[in-house]
């Protein structure tokens, strides 16, 4: 079996026979765990192991490293490609499982067509215009869940927009999470990160103003006074390596207390909110400079009412 699936998998890479993965000695051991997992994850539905393999494969983008491999979301993935396959016992898991709730996700963004978009979704992800399309688009790369809900939003955002409405903060708060791994580039992801961009600085703001006065200012004097751990540890009278783990903890108060104020303010659930938080992972350390930069007025004060 171990040889069948190497085969089927290595055959259907976007670059067949890949030397990389061919070499690759933990393969053959990741192809079987993939069917265990998707076999005990949806025990009633029974498809061909080598054509489930094969469709993963399909779907893995050129250069990804083979290790990566292992963060596939492979029983998500299984019941997509049993969906697609027309498996009757996948689709009323998706349905259960899965559409009965992108409802509620479209009700937050034109509450006065739930029902017309959920159907329309339905359609374009089970029978789509081209055999390549709808949900076949998923590889793995998020949760299913999660890009099941990036997909409802754009919907509801397009249904939204012909009737002349303005986009709500959902939309940003989802196009930001796993975007573009989940749904490949989109030209308008920049712009939508730059607009989330500015409630996790609010949020930052005020964790900021909730910190204890020596983790402020051991904040302010690393990331705007510019002094190194050597620094700061012979200012302080401390080791640099005792310094660099205060920086360390006082880093990860802020970045927690951040991530509990965005969750509150954004009704997000705490999954979504390490989602986002991933997607705009390059910007938090500019995020943070910003935050700790005094104003012009010399006024560090934070109002923290609305958040």
């Amino acid at each position: 079996m171990a040889s069948e699936l190497a085969d089927a998998f290595l055959a259907a890479l976007p670059l067949p026979g890949d030397p990389e993965y061919a070499a690759w000695p933990g393969l053959a051991g990741l192809l079987d765990d993939w069917v265990c997992t998707a076999r005990a994850s949806w025990p009633s539905i029974d498809l061909s192991p080598s054509s489930f393999i094969a469709y993963v494969a399909e779907r893995v983008e050129p250069g990804t490293a083979p290790q990566a491999l292992a963060e596939i979301r492979i029983a998500d993935v299984y019941l997509a490609f049993a969906c697609v396959q027309g498996d009757t016992a996948a689709l009323s898991q998706l349905e259960r499982g899965y559409f009965r709730r992108l409802g509620s996700v479209v009700a937050r963004i034109e509450p006065s067509r739930v029902d017309e978009v959920v159907s329309a979704l339905r359609q374009s992800l089970l029978l789509p215009p081209d055999p390549g399309g709808g949900l076949a688009r998923y590889a793995g790369r998020a949760e299913l869940r999660t890009w099941l809900r990036i997909c409802a939003v754009r919907a509801a955002v397009k249904a939204r927009t012909r009737l002349g409405k303005e986009p709500t903060v959902e939309q940003s708060v989802l196009e930001a999470m796993c975007v573009p791994d989940a749904l490949g580039g989109r030209p308008e992801v920049g712009y939508e990160r730059k607009r989330f961009a500015a409630d996790v600085q609010r949020a930052m703001e005020v964790a900021f103003a909730e910190l204890g006065p020596d983790d402020k200012s051991l904040l302010m004097q690393h990331y705007v006074d510019g002094l190194t751990t050597g620094q700061l540890g012979r200012l302080r009278g401390l080791h640099r390596v005792s310094i660099s783990r205060h920086l360390v903890r006082a880093r990860r108060v802020l970045l927690a207390a951040t991530r509990e104020h965005l969750i509150r303010k954004l009704s997000l659930t705490d999954s979504e909110c390490d989602s986002v938080l991933r997607a705009l992972k390059s910007q938090l350390d500019i995020t943070l400079e910003r935050v700790l930069a005094p104003s012009p007025e010399g006024d560090s004060s934070t109002d923290v009412a609305d958040v």
